[in-house]
């Protein structure tokens, strides 16, 4: 049986994008700095307390991408400052977007 460095689906990968969490139904927006992305999910540092379970969306800003790409997600868990997001794709959009950014070199 193959060994796999990561317990995920999909594998994610470190960077120092930032972003932008909101969730309308608390009237929470917040900025985030993403610390590790991939197709299912990404590890952020909050500035503020959230709950695990809640409905979010994270707006990913690329330094290369003229408009920021819109995942919606659901906070899998949250521990010392930082939360698990598992993305909640709705459509093919999200999915190629995180796929351009996760192929492009100059992320991160």
């Amino acid at each position: 049986m193959p060994k796999f460095s990561h317990f995920r689906a999909f594998e994610r990968r470190a960077t120092g994008l930032r972003g932008h969490l909101s969730a309308p139904s608390l009237g929470l927006s917040d900025g985030v700095k993403i610390l590790d992305l991939g197709l299912g999910g990404a590890r952020i540092a909050l500035q503020n307390e959230i709950s695990a379970g809640l409905s979010v969306e994270l707006r990913v800003q690329a330094p290369d991408r003229w408009e920021a790409l819109s995942i919606a997600a659901r906070v899998a868990w949250v521990k010392s400052g930082e939360a698990g997001l598992a993305f909640e794709h709705r459509g093919g959009a999200s999915v190629r977007g995180l796929l351009g950014l996760l192929h492009d070199e100059g992320y991160g």
